[in-house]
């Protein structure tokens, strides 16, 4: 079920353009072909790795969702550190299943995507920055709040000096009108092209076009805006609409999306989004 910003239902109100999906799998809800995935791999020998189903856990019983949980930790430990491990989000909503993935599977990925809601939620269960007013937000993430959520959770998570056994060195943020990716600089090259594709599929895809046409797009974002907390005042440049920045160990990049105005296709963007954003992506390990 699909619903645009400002559409009722009785008393509620849609801040933003969102849609709500129900689905029945009981294979995938409870990874039965987990261990024979994992097994399969040394045949299979893959580039690169992507998953993504973590949330369908979340209706079943704690202790069910902890041995999954240990299964696949327990599988993501054979990987071979030079093969990426991309994890996709979706949304969930116990704190304590999201606590339990943050801290015992977020270093054993490579490389994580997500949007506005997962990552406020993520801070929300671990009271992270921010959390204070995320859960009452509405309408588009505001741009310097959604930075300092992908630094905290790479700082806190991710590899670096103080955490080198950990594998997360990439995080793709997308929302509908922009996205934010950050990289372990060490690790990842490439970066603003594949955030810009990353952007550009988000507005063909939804239009189910292969060519940009401005008759069918909008730029949303505000036209002055703070990348991070502290950060002085920018202002969007029509000829320059990226902008990059390093924070510690960390380099960022900000891209703007052209909205599709009448979209056509929403199911699976953010996994096509994700994808190309590796595609472009060069890792080193």
């Amino acid at each position: 079920m699909e619903y645009k910003v400002g559409q009722e239902w009785g008393s509620t109100k849609a801040p933003v353009a969102t849609r709500f999906i129900c689905s029945y799998d009981a294979s995938n809800s409870e990874m039965t072909m987990l261990e024979t995935f994992f097994n399969n791999l040394d045949a299979f020998k893959p580039d690169l790795i992507l998953l993504s189903g973590l949330h369908m856990l979340e209706s079943l019983e704690p202790e069910f969702f902890e041995s999954r949980l240990a299964a696949l930790i327990q599988g993501l430990d054979k990987v071979d550190a030079r093969i990426p491990v991309h994890l996709e989000f979706a949304s969930m909503m116990d704190k304590n299943f999201m606590r339990s993935i943050l801290e015992k599977a977020m270093s054993k990925v490579t490389s994580l995507g997500l949007n506005e809601q997962e990552l406020a939620f993520a801070s929300i269960a671990m009271n992270g920055p921010h959390s204070d007013h995320l859960e009452m937000s509405e309408g588009q993430p505001v741009i310097h709040i959604m930075s300092d959520l992908i630094h905290w959770m790479l700082s806190t998570y991710g590899k670096s000096s103080k955490r080198p056994d950990s594998r997360l060195t990439r995080i793709h943020f997308h929302s509908l009108t922009y996205h934010i990716v950050s990289v372990h600089k060490d690790h990842w090259k490439n970066v603003k092209s594949a955030t810009m594709a990353g952007t550009r599929v988000a507005g063909h895809q939804a239009c189910d076009t292969k060519e940009s046409n401005p008759h069918f797009v909008d730029l949303r974002i505000p036209l002055e805006f703070k990348l991070y907390s502290g950060d002085v005042q920018r202002k969007f440049d029509p000829h320059n609409p990226a902008f990059t920045w390093t924070m510690g160990e960390f380099y960022f990049v900000f891209s703007p999306v052209l909205v599709c105005k009448h979209p056509l296709k929403t199911v699976g963007l953010g996994d096509a989004i994700s994808a190309t954003g590796l595609m472009f992506s060069e890792f080193s390990p």
